[in-house]
C-alpha cells in the first residue's frame, strides 16, 4: 500500500511541477493564477511525500485488510477527481463547479442542504470576483458555454 501511495505523491508532484514550469510560458497577466496554483500543489505534494517517508519510518506495520479498504476509498475520490475535470471539459468551470461541489459535499461530506448551497455561493463569489479582478476569461467547453 505504501508504494501507492508513494507513486501518487509523485505522480501528482510531476504533474503540478510541470503545470508550474509550463505557466511560466503564459502571458505575465494570465501566468499568476495557474502557477500560484500550481506551486502551491507541488509543495503541498512534497509535504505529503516527506510525511509518508517520515511515517513509514516510525512504524514498520505489516499491510493487512485496512489497506484494501484504504485503496477502495482512494479510487472514489479519485473518481471523483477524475469525473470533475471531464464535467470541466463538457460543461466549463462555472457550472462543473457548482455541479461537483453540490454533489461531493452532500454525498461524500453528508453536509446538509443550507450548508451546501452557502458552499457553493461562496464559490461562485469567489470564481467571480477572481475573474473580474484579473480580468479572466475561462476557455471554452464542448458544450460552447
Amino acid at each position: 500500500m505504501r508504494k501507492l501511495s508513494y507513486g501518487f505523491g509523485i505522480c501528482v508532484f510531476v504533474i503540478f511541477s510541470a503545470a508550474a514550469y509550463a505557466s511560466t510560458g503564459f502571458h505575465r497577466l494570465a501566468m499568476y493564477f495557474p502557477f500560484a496554483v500550481a506551486l502551491g500543489g507541488a509543495v503541498l505534494s512534497a509535504i505529503y511525500l516527506i510525511t509518508l517517508a517520515l511515517e513509514e519510518r516510525q512504524s514498520r506495520l505489516p499491510e493487512n485488510k485496512e489497506g484494501l479498504a484504504e485503496m477502495r476509498r482512494a479510487l472514489v475520490y479519485l473518481g471523483w477527481f477524475l469525473g470533475y475535470i471531464l464535467l470541466i471539459a463538457i460543461a466549463g468551470l462555472v457550472v462543473a463547479s457548482v455541479v461537483f461541489l453540490a454533489a461531493f459535499l452532500y454525498r461524500e461530506a453528508r453536509m446538509r442542504w443550507w450548508g451546501v448551497l452557502i458552499s457553493v455561493a461562496g464559490t461562485l463569489l469567489v470564481l467571480f470576483t477572481i475573474s473580474g479582478v484579473m480580468r479572466l476569461y475561462w476557455p471554452r467547453n464542448l458544450l460552447g458555454l
